[in-house]
């Protein structure tokens, strides 16, 4: 008994539960916290440009980041056990002898990030100009733009890492490391009770995310010999073989972030921020799904191209019976407690239960469906991910069109639900179709 808890407490998956659930209460505070400091109205303004910088940050990583996964992942072999504990004169041993040329299109991937971001903010300013006048101004335009980067460069470096197989490190990275670095001046704020403006917000995310995705890129060329190496040539290359992973990629974040956006546009700020706090509260509900998912990722493109279906269906099954135990109790808790959890945004964010419970709902049927976008990206199946995302982006935004004017932030609740029944339960067939996986929870019965 004592050997198999020795072996719990030490494998990946347990240390990535630990990591996570200290990293949901970073990440709560990360999103109380602003809204303590910048009131309602303000929290509506931070919210809504956070949601169109998260999906300019999309439209700069261009799909890189997964592939970045995809191509790493490939490259290492299979890591054999070692008593040996020195990660410095092994790890070359781990990876495949073409892993060194990978240097030249980590500097193309960097290449299109900074192109990317300068094409962006552009179009951001002029954004501003309409949607941001009042606070519209050269300064708010070059941190915006400096988040952006940061965060595609941050996120490169993450699936990079995550591709070696640095679960762990890439985790306390992201997920402890970057919220602390934004958790504690904004509470110094609080405690003394300062008012925090919107661009000193966000220029706090932008170090959290410069910090955090250096730190990344160093572990990975120091410890697995990822050198940049300056070849021009590969920029078309990368833009080329990446393009299907934006179409798929780019699909999410709109889904995430069309509903706050079309709010910043119909409806008032305080609406905004009533249904951002609503919005963040449940995303928490998957740190469950996505803690085992990091895990998984790395496994199954190498047992896809060896045409391992057992594999990857053994390997599923499993994940979904964690997700299972890692979401329950959130879910529970958020749909019992929904007043009480929004008291911590303040008095003004109670009013938004109802909102908060309806949204509860698609995410539960999203856990119920499995990592569906996660295996389908992965398993060859782009082109049909990037219709369905497509088609479920469109079906979101008229249900936004319909549904807000006349429900406000209730409706724009209502208009994820629709859209993400509709997004994983298609997934969950077409994959089950095509390979004959069935990757929703079901699967823990079968």
């Amino acid at each position: 008994m004592r050997e198999r808890f020795r072996k719990f407490s030490q494998s990946r998956l347990t240390q990535v539960i630990i990591i996570k659930s200290f990293a949901a209460l970073l990440l709560l505070s990360s999103q109380v916290l602003p809204a303590r400091v910048l009131g309602v109205d303000g929290f509506g303004t931070f919210s809504y440009l956070n949601s169109v910088l998260a999906v300019l940050t999309f439209l700069a990583i261009w799909g890189t980041d997964r592939l970045c996964l995809r191509e790493v992942s490939l490259f290492r072999k299979p890591t054999q056990k070692k008593s040996n504990r020195s990660h410095a004169s092994s790890a070359t041993s781990n990876l495949d002898p073409n892993v060194s040329e990978f240097g030249q299109r980590l500097f193309g991937v960097y290449a299109i990030l900074l192109f990317n971001t300068i094409f962006v903010g552009v179009g951001l300013w002029v954004y501003m100009g309409s949607q941001f006048a009042n606070e519209r101004s050269p300064a708010l335009l070059a941190v915006c733009l400096g988040l952006v980067l940061t965060r595609a460069f941050s996120q490169v470096n993450y699936s990079v890492t995550q591709g070696l197989s640095r679960v762990v490190f890439a985790e306390v990275c992201f997920s402890l490391g970057r919220p602390l670095l934004v958790v504690l001046p904004l509470l110094v704020f609080y405690l003394c009770d300062f008012k925090a403006s919107v661009q000193e917000v966000l220029l706090l995310f932008l170090i959290s995310y410069l910090v955090v995705g250096l730190l990344l890129h160093w572990r990975a060329s120091h410890q697995s010999f990822l050198k940049l190496d300056f070849d021009l040539s590969e920029i078309p290359t990368v833009y080329k073989l990446s393009f299907m992973f934006f179409v798929v990629g780019i699909g999410v974040p709109l889904l995430q972030n069309i509903n706050t956006i079309e709010l910043g546009i119909f409806e008032s700020r305080t609406e905004v921020a009533l249904y951002s706090a609503c919005a963040r509260l449940v995303s928490l509900v998957l740190m469950g799904l996505v803690s085992a998912n990091l895990l998984i990722a790395p496994k199954l493109p190498p047992l896809f191209q060896a045409g391992d279906i057992a594999g990857m269906r053994l390997i599923i099954r499993n994940n979904n019976k964690i997700v299972l135990l890692l979401t329950l109790v959130p879910v529970i808790g958020l749909a019992i407690l929904a007043e009480k959890v929004l008291f911590f945004y303040g008095e003004e964010f109670v009013p938004a239960a109802l909102i908060l419970r309806t949204l509860v709902i698609g995410q539960v049927f999203s856990v119920f469906c499995g990592p569906v976008v996660l295996i389908s990206t992965l398993t060859g199946l782009q082109q049909n991910t990037a219709a369905t995302v497509l088609a479920a982006c469109i079906f979101n935004a008229l249900l936004c069109l319909i549904l807000i004017p006349r429900f406000g932030a209730l409706g724009a609740a209502y208009a994820s639900v629709f859209s993400a029944i509709f997004l994983n339960g298609f997934l969950a067939w077409t994959i089950k179709r095509k390979h004959g996986l069935n990757v929703t929870m079901l699967n823990i019965i079968r």
